[in-house]
């Protein structure tokens, strides 16, 4: 028997858009549990001792992240955002601040974090599947830092490609794809 009811998150419409430097364009098509994620990632920073958003190098904290999807935008907002296509801008808004793909690297950008950031996608199970690579993350040594490149140009600039012929910009021109 169908009965009914849906999962209602308390004071979503409480978010503190200025207090994370997200405008007031972006908030409005922002899914509720985006914003809650982004608070409670905060608050569990906090419990832990670390300060968020510490200026300087990003700390070596990752975020393993599960949320589902984005009905948010499909029923409360009618898909409105997504509806203008003369508005690359407000598409793209759109699509990061309601999907779940983004929800741990926006965490990860806006705490500052350098760890690994991933969005885990596994249907029901998505929680306990984040739960267990936070766990192989834990019982691996950590990789050794990435180098920084080096100042030096090359020896030899690349080869030009044909136009036509090359995927994205080649020697300062834009190709077509």
């Amino acid at each position: 028997e169908y009965v009914r009811a849906g999962q209602l998150l308390p004071d979503a419409d409480k978010f503190d858009a200025a207090f994370w430097a997200i405008g007031r364009a972006e908030a409005a098509v922002m899914d509720p549990q985006h914003r809650v994620f982004l608070e409670v990632a905060w608050a569990a920073l906090e419990d832990a001792g670390h300060a968020p958003r510490t200026p300087g190098e990003p700390a070596d904290v990752g975020v393993f992240a599960a949320c589902g999807i984005d009905g948010y935008m499909h029923h409360h907002l009618r898909s409105a955002p997504l509806l203008d296509a003369l508005d690359p801008g407000a598409v793209f808004t759109a699509e990061v601040g309601s999907e779940k793909d983004y929800v741990a690297t926006r965490v990860s950008y806006g705490l500052n974090l350098g760890g690994p950031s991933m969005a885990v996608t596994s249907a029901c199970s998505s929680s306990l599947v984040a739960v267990a690579q936070v766990r192989h993350a834990h019982s691996r040594p950590p990789p050794p830092r990435a180098r920084r490149p080096s100042p030096e140009p090359p020896a030899q600039p690349p080869p030009p490609y044909p136009p036509g012929r090359a995927r994205g910009a080649c020697a300062g021109r834009c190709a077509q794809l």
